[in-house]
Protein backbone atom coordinates (compact mmCIF):
# COMPACT_ATOMS: atom_id res chain seq x y z
CA UNK A 1 0.00 0.00 0.00
CA UNK A 2 1.51 3.26 -0.95
CA UNK A 3 2.25 6.30 2.51
CA UNK A 4 -0.73 7.97 1.79
CA UNK A 5 -2.95 4.93 2.79
CA UNK A 6 -1.49 4.48 5.81
CA UNK A 7 -4.39 6.60 7.64
CA UNK A 8 -6.89 5.01 5.71
CA UNK A 9 -9.31 7.64 3.61
CA UNK A 10 -8.08 11.17 3.71
CA UNK A 11 -4.81 13.02 4.82
CA UNK A 12 -1.79 10.31 4.71
CA UNK A 13 1.64 10.68 6.25
CA UNK A 14 5.18 10.95 4.62
CA UNK A 15 8.47 10.30 6.67
CA UNK A 16 9.73 13.52 7.11
CA UNK A 17 13.48 13.06 9.42
CA UNK A 18 15.57 10.16 10.48
CA UNK A 19 17.60 10.52 14.05
CA UNK A 20 20.70 8.03 13.86
CA UNK A 21 21.92 7.45 17.89
CA UNK A 22 24.94 5.81 18.56
CA UNK A 23 25.02 3.01 20.40
CA UNK A 24 27.84 4.04 22.87
CA UNK A 25 24.88 6.83 24.24
CA UNK A 26 23.34 3.75 26.56
CA UNK A 27 24.87 1.95 29.53
CA UNK A 28 23.62 -1.99 30.81
CA UNK A 29 23.31 -1.74 34.56
CA UNK A 30 22.68 -5.15 35.69
CA UNK A 31 19.04 -5.80 34.52
CA UNK A 32 18.33 -2.36 33.32
CA UNK A 33 19.09 -0.19 30.14
CA UNK A 34 19.83 3.90 30.74
CA UNK A 35 21.46 6.52 29.05
CA UNK A 36 24.70 8.17 30.34
CA UNK A 37 24.03 10.71 33.08
CA UNK A 38 25.24 12.52 35.88
CA UNK A 39 25.46 10.77 38.86
CA UNK A 40 22.76 12.42 40.47
CA UNK A 41 20.42 11.02 37.96
CA UNK A 42 21.83 7.71 37.88
CA UNK A 43 21.24 7.57 41.64
CA UNK A 44 17.31 8.41 40.59
CA UNK A 45 17.30 5.75 37.61
CA UNK A 46 18.51 3.43 40.14
CA UNK A 47 16.17 4.19 42.51
CA UNK A 48 13.23 2.75 40.10
CA UNK A 49 14.47 -0.77 40.88
CA UNK A 50 15.32 -2.30 44.44
CA UNK A 51 18.84 -1.74 43.95
CA UNK A 52 19.90 -4.53 45.62
CA UNK A 53 19.96 -6.86 42.76
CA UNK A 54 21.03 -6.85 39.48
CA UNK A 55 20.56 -9.98 38.31
CA UNK A 56 17.44 -11.69 36.35
CA UNK A 57 15.08 -13.05 38.21
CA UNK A 58 11.27 -14.17 39.50
CA UNK A 59 8.49 -11.87 39.59
CA UNK A 60 7.74 -13.54 43.37
CA UNK A 61 10.73 -12.37 44.07
CA UNK A 62 10.30 -8.77 43.01
CA UNK A 63 12.57 -9.34 40.24
CA UNK A 64 12.22 -9.54 35.98
CA UNK A 65 13.80 -11.69 33.31
CA UNK A 66 14.20 -9.50 30.19
CA UNK A 67 10.72 -7.18 30.51
CA UNK A 68 10.28 -5.50 27.21
CA UNK A 69 7.03 -3.54 27.57
CA UNK A 70 4.39 -2.54 29.70
CA UNK A 71 0.63 -0.90 29.38
CA UNK A 72 -1.87 0.74 32.10
CA UNK A 73 -5.41 -0.16 31.88
CA UNK A 74 -8.36 2.53 33.43
CA UNK A 75 -8.02 0.71 36.96
CA UNK A 76 -4.59 1.57 37.29
CA UNK A 77 -3.49 -1.84 36.84
CA UNK A 78 -0.45 -2.75 35.20
CA UNK A 79 0.47 -5.73 32.66
CA UNK A 80 4.52 -6.50 32.08
CA UNK A 81 5.84 -8.52 29.27
CA UNK A 82 8.64 -10.49 30.51
CA UNK A 83 10.98 -13.30 28.37
CA UNK A 84 12.43 -11.95 25.82
CA UNK A 85 14.29 -14.64 24.42
CA UNK A 86 15.23 -15.98 28.01
CA UNK A 87 13.45 -16.52 30.97
CA UNK A 88 9.86 -17.28 30.74
CA UNK A 89 7.64 -15.84 28.43
CA UNK A 90 4.88 -14.59 30.83
CA UNK A 91 2.16 -11.12 31.14
CA UNK A 92 2.92 -9.93 34.80
CA UNK A 93 -0.20 -7.99 36.55
CA UNK A 94 0.42 -5.91 38.96
CA UNK A 95 -2.10 -3.76 41.11
CA UNK A 96 -1.34 0.13 41.22
CA UNK A 97 0.72 -0.13 43.63
CA UNK A 98 3.19 -2.68 42.34
CA UNK A 99 2.11 -5.57 44.16
CA UNK A 100 1.72 -8.78 42.05
CA UNK A 101 -1.81 -10.12 41.42
CA UNK A 102 -1.17 -12.56 38.93
CA UNK A 103 1.06 -14.01 35.57
CA UNK A 104 0.05 -15.87 32.59
CA UNK A 105 2.14 -17.25 29.66
CA UNK A 106 4.55 -19.83 29.45
CA UNK A 107 6.45 -21.26 26.05
CA UNK A 108 4.85 -22.64 23.09
CA UNK A 109 2.42 -21.54 20.17
CA UNK A 110 -0.73 -22.42 21.71
CA UNK A 111 -3.26 -19.91 23.00
CA UNK A 112 -2.28 -18.16 25.78
CA UNK A 113 1.82 -19.26 24.89
CA UNK A 114 4.66 -16.90 23.60
CA UNK A 115 7.31 -16.96 21.66
CA UNK A 116 9.27 -13.84 22.24
CA UNK A 117 6.26 -11.07 23.93
CA UNK A 118 7.43 -7.82 22.68
CA UNK A 119 4.55 -5.29 23.29
CA UNK A 120 1.50 -4.64 24.51
CA UNK A 121 -1.33 -2.16 24.85
CA UNK A 122 -5.18 -2.39 26.21
CA UNK A 123 -8.24 -1.40 24.68
CA UNK A 124 -11.42 0.49 25.85
CA UNK A 125 -12.77 -2.26 26.89
CA UNK A 126 -9.93 -3.06 28.80
CA UNK A 127 -8.88 -5.97 26.37
CA UNK A 128 -5.06 -6.39 26.71
CA UNK A 129 -3.06 -6.99 23.58
CA UNK A 130 0.42 -9.04 22.81
CA UNK A 131 2.49 -8.45 20.45
CA UNK A 132 3.53 -12.51 20.15
CA UNK A 133 6.63 -11.44 17.62
CA UNK A 134 7.90 -14.70 17.24
CA UNK A 135 4.48 -16.58 16.94
CA UNK A 136 3.90 -13.61 13.74
CA UNK A 137 0.88 -13.08 15.79
CA UNK A 138 -1.18 -10.72 18.08
CA UNK A 139 -2.76 -12.58 20.88
CA UNK A 140 -5.71 -10.89 23.14
CA UNK A 141 -6.51 -11.39 26.42
CA UNK A 142 -9.47 -10.10 28.88
CA UNK A 143 -7.91 -8.39 32.09
CA UNK A 144 -7.56 -12.27 33.69
CA UNK A 145 -5.35 -13.40 31.35
CA UNK A 146 -8.39 -15.28 29.72
CA UNK A 147 -7.82 -16.00 25.78
CA UNK A 148 -9.92 -14.58 23.65
CA UNK A 149 -8.66 -14.75 20.33
CA UNK A 150 -5.63 -13.88 18.11
CA UNK A 151 -4.82 -12.45 14.36
CA UNK A 152 -1.84 -13.69 12.53
CA UNK A 153 0.58 -12.01 10.47
CA UNK A 154 3.54 -12.58 7.75
CA UNK A 155 6.13 -10.42 9.42
CA UNK A 156 6.96 -10.36 12.69
CA UNK A 157 4.21 -7.97 15.05
CA UNK A 158 7.01 -5.95 17.29
CA UNK A 159 5.09 -2.79 18.44
CA UNK A 160 1.42 -2.13 19.41
CA UNK A 161 0.30 1.64 19.77
CA UNK A 162 -3.34 2.54 20.44
CA UNK A 163 -4.45 6.40 19.20
CA UNK A 164 -6.93 8.53 21.64
CA UNK A 165 -9.55 7.55 18.91
CA UNK A 166 -8.85 3.81 19.54
CA UNK A 167 -7.21 3.36 16.22
CA UNK A 168 -5.09 -0.11 16.49
CA UNK A 169 -1.11 0.45 14.93
CA UNK A 170 1.24 -1.89 15.01
CA UNK A 171 4.99 -2.24 13.37
CA UNK A 172 6.18 -5.26 12.03
CA UNK A 173 9.58 -6.00 12.40
CA UNK A 174 11.72 -6.44 9.18
CA UNK A 175 9.21 -6.31 6.95
CA UNK A 176 9.72 -2.33 7.63
CA UNK A 177 6.21 -1.74 7.73
CA UNK A 178 3.33 0.67 9.59
CA UNK A 179 0.28 -0.74 9.84
CA UNK A 180 -3.48 0.36 10.53
CA UNK A 181 -5.05 -2.15 11.51
CA UNK A 182 -9.45 -2.62 11.78
CA UNK A 183 -11.19 -4.03 14.27
CA UNK A 184 -10.45 -7.71 12.91
CA UNK A 185 -6.61 -7.10 13.01
CA UNK A 186 -6.77 -6.91 8.92
CA UNK A 187 -4.48 -4.15 8.02
CA UNK A 188 -6.14 -1.29 6.34
CA UNK A 189 -3.56 1.40 5.45
CA UNK A 190 0.31 0.86 5.36
CA UNK A 191 3.95 2.44 4.88
CA UNK A 192 7.45 1.74 4.81
CA UNK A 193 9.69 -0.86 3.74
CA UNK A 194 12.92 -2.56 4.24
CA UNK A 195 16.14 -0.84 3.30
CA UNK A 196 18.47 2.54 4.27
CA UNK A 197 16.33 5.32 3.03
CA UNK A 198 13.97 7.96 4.37
CA UNK A 199 10.90 5.81 5.29
CA UNK A 200 12.62 2.13 4.97
CA UNK A 201 13.72 0.57 7.99
CA UNK A 202 16.12 -2.26 9.22
CA UNK A 203 13.96 -3.16 11.87
CA UNK A 204 10.54 -1.36 12.46
CA UNK A 205 11.15 -2.37 16.74
CA UNK A 206 8.45 -0.09 19.01
CA UNK A 207 6.08 3.41 18.28
CA UNK A 208 3.98 5.56 19.29
CA UNK A 209 2.06 8.33 18.09
CA UNK A 210 1.74 11.93 19.51
CA UNK A 211 -1.31 13.63 20.22
CA UNK A 212 -1.41 15.84 17.04
CA UNK A 213 -0.41 12.57 14.85
CA UNK A 214 3.54 12.77 14.80
CA UNK A 215 4.12 9.31 14.15
CA UNK A 216 7.62 8.38 15.81
CA UNK A 217 9.83 4.72 15.17
CA UNK A 218 12.21 3.28 16.82
CA UNK A 219 14.73 1.28 14.38
CA UNK A 220 16.85 -0.86 16.08
CA UNK A 221 18.94 -2.58 13.38
CA UNK A 222 20.74 0.95 11.67
CA UNK A 223 20.09 2.12 14.75
CA UNK A 224 17.85 5.39 14.36
CA UNK A 225 14.30 7.11 15.23
CA UNK A 226 12.02 8.25 12.20
CA UNK A 227 9.55 10.27 12.07
CA UNK A 228 6.28 10.97 10.03
CA UNK A 229 4.09 13.69 9.59
CA UNK A 230 0.86 14.16 8.41
CA UNK A 231 0.11 15.77 4.92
Amino acid sequence: MPMANLCGVGAGRIPETTWHAPRSRWQYLGNRCQQSCSEKNESRWRGLTDHRHTWAGEPEDGLLNEPTDLTVNPAGEIFLLAGHGRGTPQVLKFDSAGKLMMKWGGPGTGPGQFDTPHSIVVDQEGLIYVADRQNRRIQIFDDQGTYQKEWGYKGLPCGLHFTEDHQLYMVSGFSGEILRLDANGKAIGAAGQPGKGLGEFGEAHYMTITPNGVIFIADTIRPALHKYIKI
